[in-house]
């Protein structure tokens, strides 16, 4: 099994290198302890995730997405350092 870690860290240091305004003018940038909380999901859910994807929110926060089956999940976490669960089954949600 190959160990994903390598490539979602290099994404993460991506999404800590935004700057100000980095969609059209607007977008916060990514905050040290956003990552920090970020990372710890990372090594987390890598082992056990289906293929994870990270994006940056507009208000600073990241989002982790992963799809099971059906299933689409994603966890946000916001510069509040609050974290939000999803969970949406497709064939109920096409």
């Amino acid at each position: 099994m190959t160990d994903v870690r390598p490539k979602l860290w290099t994404r993460l240091h991506e999404l800590m290198a935004l700057k100000p305004g980095w969609l059209d003018g607007q977008g916060v940038p990514l905050s040290p302890v956003v990552a920090a909380r970020a990372s710890l999901l990372i090594n987390v859910l890598a082992d056990w995730a289906g293929p994870l994807c990270l994006y940056p929110t507009l208000e600073g926060g990241i989002e982790l997405e992963w799809d099971d089956g059906n299933l689409n999940h994603s966890i946000a976490i916001g510069p509040e350092l609050r974290l939000n669960l999803q969970t949406i089954d497709r064939e109920e949600h096409p």
